[in-house]
């Protein structure tokens, strides 16, 4: 039974041993399956747990904040370096002077690419991080870029985004390790997905696989 259980964990465990994220500064470096552009009313109020749907293939976004977030656009209201036009989603809410430390995107689709523009509400230099979890909550790394947040209105924001081979990202955290003293904002998630979630059920079918094989061996002896 011991070897047969060891077996079945090593094969299960061989998925994710090589996993790694590494960093992407460009939207142009991969092809895009399926586009995040964040709908809505600017200044509207967008609470925690919230639900966007992409378009391509497409699938469920959740996003997630340690604060309500808010809507802008730039040009608009947003006077920062994105392209004018463009959808933005932030941790400062402009009416209560609050912000969340950061925003998380969870969608029922693993990646292997993706990323977004950031910048930060404070003009002046900043560095961003992104960080990348798999299907089951295992944490897969992180990546940081340094940035300029300016009002040049010109889409010269940074691009910032991970990549892994594996194709297992299911979850990404989007935040700022300098600069944030009045939030930042978030322009158009791209991804480059591969497969839906798998189902805790069917994440353990190897070792269940084991189990009956021990089972019929047994019965035979």
């Amino acid at each position: 039974m011991k070897k047969i259980l060891t077996i079945a964990s090593l094969a299960f465990a061989a998925t994710h041993a090589f996993a790694a994220v590494s960093l992407i500064t460009s939207r142009g470096s991969y092809t895009a399956t399926d586009d995040l552009d964040f709908n809505g009313a600017e200044l509207s109020s967008v609470a925690s747990g919230h639900v966007y749907s992409t378009t391509g293939t497409p699938f469920n976004v959740k996003v997630s904040s340690d604060s309500s977030m808010m809507r802008y656009d730039q040009s608009s209201v947003w006077g920062g370096n994105f392209t004018p036009g463009d959808h933005l989603l932030s941790t400062y809410d402009l009416f209560t002077g609050g912000k969340g430390s950061y925003i998380e995107f969870t969608g029922t689709k693993t990646c292997i690419d993706v990323g977004a523009q950031v910048q930060t509400n404070q003009f002046g230099s900043f560095t961003a991080m992104v960080e990348a979890w798999d299907g089951l909550d295992n944490y897969l790394g992180s990546v940081t870029e340094s940035g300029v947040s300016a009002p040049s209105g010109d889409g010269s924001a940074i691009f910032i985004g991970v990549h892994s081979s594996a194709g297992d990202i299911h979850k990404v955290r989007f935040s700022m390790l300098s600069n944030d003293g009045a939030g930042f904002a978030v322009n158009h998630l791209s991804y480059n997905c591969c497969a839906p979630v798998p189902e805790p059920a069917s994440m353990s079918a190897l070792g269940l696989g084991a189990l009956a094989l021990l089972r019929k061996k047994s019965k035979k002896a």
